[in-house]
């Protein structure tokens, strides 16, 4: 029981547990922020999850990411399909600043999934040009702190450190995106 209990707290420590629950979302954390978005690691985890290499015509909606080195593995599941995209993109807020960018679109849409990302975020959102809300943040999930309102240079800084993340939802009403982005120079 001691051990048992100790698991689950390392666990939530690291946190594995503090936002399990929800599928879509429980997945989208080990494809894209267990990976740090890592395009190889991501594809591997999904592959290792019954993810493949999709058709062409799956994927032609999420090309609006525009995403550079894009990659794509998909899976059915009993309602309907989740696809992985991973790649790169400039990151507009800081110049020489590129996003290692990983999402996970789920179908049929999962709200729930949404609402986990922001609790996990813990950090305000910010609404995005395309009205969709976004977080950015430096630190672990027990040592989070917004980043949105920083400087370029500030922002430049912790892209340096390697802690520069950010994440969103993108919602129609059939189709959830949840993307994890880590900023680097």
């Amino acid at each position: 029981m001691v051990r048992l209990s100790l698991t689950l707290a390392l666990w939530a420590c690291l946190g594995g547990a503090a936002f399990a629950g929800n599928p879509g979302f429980d997945l989208f954390h080990r494809l894209c922020v267990d990976t740090h978005a890592n395009p190889a690691a991501a594809v591997t985890t999904a592959q290792a999850e019954g993810f493949v290499q999709p058709m062409t015509s799956i994927t032609k909606d999420l090309a609006s990411l525009n995403l550079e080195e894009s990659q794509y593995r998909a899976r059915l599941v009993d309602d309907g399909v989740l696809i992985l995209v991973v790649g790169r993109k400039p990151f507009p807020a800081g110049q020489g600043m590129t996003m290692r960018a990983c999402a996970l679109a789920i179908m049929p849409a999962d709200s729930a999934a949404e609402a986990a990302l922001g609790d996990w975020a813990a950090v305000a959102a910010v609404n995005g040009d395309d009205g969709q809300p976004f977080y950015i943040f430096a630190g672990d999930p027990a040592h989070r702190r917004a980043a949105a309102q920083l400087s370029e240079d500030e922002l430049t800084a912790l892209a340096r450190s390697g802690d520069l993340q950010i994440a969103g939802a993108s919602h129609k009403p059939d189709v959830t995106v949840l993307i994890y982005g880590l900023i680097q120079p």
